[in-house]
């Protein structure tokens, strides 16, 4: 009978113990550790993808933005071509009209010189 209940003690010392090496085994299998950390794995895939989904969401901001801007620089340089050209015909009608003034009055210097 003391055997028996020796023998039951020891089971129940040892079924303890593997119970907790099972708890242990199943808290491993199911962390992974991060930093030195033990981390849940739904924890570490949230954060993972989370992170990742964050820099996707930045990228594609970044380049709506870029692209955006380059739109802009385009529409700039061809309006400084157009205002450019503009200029350039303004400045050229300007260069005629003082011309003609200057022999306008050159015309009537003379004019008044020989009379």
């Amino acid at each position: 009978m003391k055997n028996e209940r020796e023998n039951i003690a020891y089971l129940n010392e040892t079924l303890t113990q593997k119970t907790l090496e099972l708890d242990n085994a199943l808290f491993k299998e199911n962390s992974i550790s991060l930093f030195g950390a033990p981390l849940n794995k739904f924890t570490y895939s949230f954060i993972l993808w989370t992170i990742i989904i964050g820099f996707g969401a930045g990228i594609v901001f970044f380049v709506f933005k870029f692209l955006k801007s380059n739109v802009i620089a385009k529409q700039a340089q061809d309006s400084l071509l157009i205002v450019e050209e503009e200029f350039e015909i303004h400045r050229k009608n300007s260069i005629e009209r003082e011309q003609k003034l200057r022999r306008q009055l050159q015309d009537e210097i003379n004019k008044h010189r020989n009379s």
